[in-house]
């Protein structure tokens, strides 16, 4: 075996038996942990696998949901997703076929600048839109999917009134709480939302760019089409790509401001989790987003 991961000789030997039952002629594949979190560990095995594997009973309840929305994916959408191959009915472990290209870090995507980002637009509507169409709310529902909650208002300003002080962070996070009920309101049929379809969650063709491939359903939810949009990466640049090629797909008509609330919420998610949770880079890229979105006319966050 040619292991590359940080692994304990425990947790090496609990991978290498999961493999022996899921998958015998991968056991001495070369491994590399790609997460080794208190809820899960995901190991990469040779380029092709995943194996992963819950630390406990809750994850292991996600996971279940997410293989239910695997299997029923699978071949369906214009850009192809993770294929479920195996499942360990004793630990709750399964074995997937990786979704094809590669994933960019944050950094490489900020490099394509706002051009650059514009430009792979069309695959994001497509795909968002075949999505949207193919599993109905309900049916989603029925396999577990949750439903999105949006967050408290009284709990999103408690933890940013403090370091949003003043100027336009200040108006930034008076716009998104005086947006949030318009965004609790149902005005588009719900949907099955990937509800994390950024880049770190699309593989790449290199050099040139083009999405081949959809990881990491583990957070879909069902909710507002519009959620799904708010990484839009022409938004910034008011390109319409996404906007235009999902609706001429099929999907439902777009709210631009909607969109923008969205986004500019999710920013503000995001900083909290990267105030309790990450290191100072990560946590001023995180401020770097949010100080965009503030420097944007905030009256297009509120419905035409």
């Amino acid at each position: 075996m040619h292991s590359q991961s940080a692994e304990s000789p425990e947790e090496e030997e609990q991978a290498t038996t999961l493999l022996a039952k899921l998958a015998p002629h991968l056991v001495d594949a070369a491994r590399v942990s790609a997460m080794m979190g208190a809820d899960k560990r995901v190991i990469f095995v040779g380029e092709d696998y995943m194996l992963r594997i819950p630390r406990h009973d809750l994850v292991r309840r996600r996971i279940e949901v997410e293989q239910r929305v695997l299997r029923r994916l699978e071949g369906r959408l214009c850009l192809p997703t993770p294929r479920l191959l195996a499942v360990d009915p004793e630990t709750g472990a399964d074995l997937c076929l990786k979704a094809p290209g590669h994933l960019i870090d944050w950094r490489a995507w900020g490099k394509l600048g706002e051009s650059g980002r514009a430009k792979i637009g069309r695959s994001f509507g497509r795909f968002l839109a075949d999505l949207h169409a193919e599993v109905p709310a309900g049916e989603a529902l029925s396999m577990g999917v949750p439903e999105y909650a949006l967050p408290d208002s009284a709990l999103l300003e408690d933890r940013l009134a403090a370091v949003m002080k003043g100027g336009r962070r200040q108006h930034l996070l008076n716009a998104v709480l005086a947006a949030l009920p318009r965004l609790g309101e149902q005005t588009r049929e719900p949907v099955l939302l990937h509800d994390d379809f950024s880049h770190h969650n699309i593989g790449f063709e290199l050099p040139s760019m083009k999405a081949v491939g959809v990881f990491d359903f583990g957070g879909a939810q069902v909710g507002d089409p519009h959620r799904d949009l708010r990484y839009d990466p022409g938004l910034e640049a008011d390109e319409r790509l996404v906007v235009d090629e999902y609706e001429a797909a099929g999907g439902q008509p777009i709210s631009r401001a909607r969109q923008r609330a969205w986004h500019a919420l999710s920013a503000l998610e995001n900083l909290i989790h990267s105030l309790a949770n990450e290191d100072p880079e990560h946590q001023a890229a995180r401020w770097g987003w949010v100080d965009s979105v503030a420097s944007w006319d905030l009256t297009s966050l509120e419905e035409e």
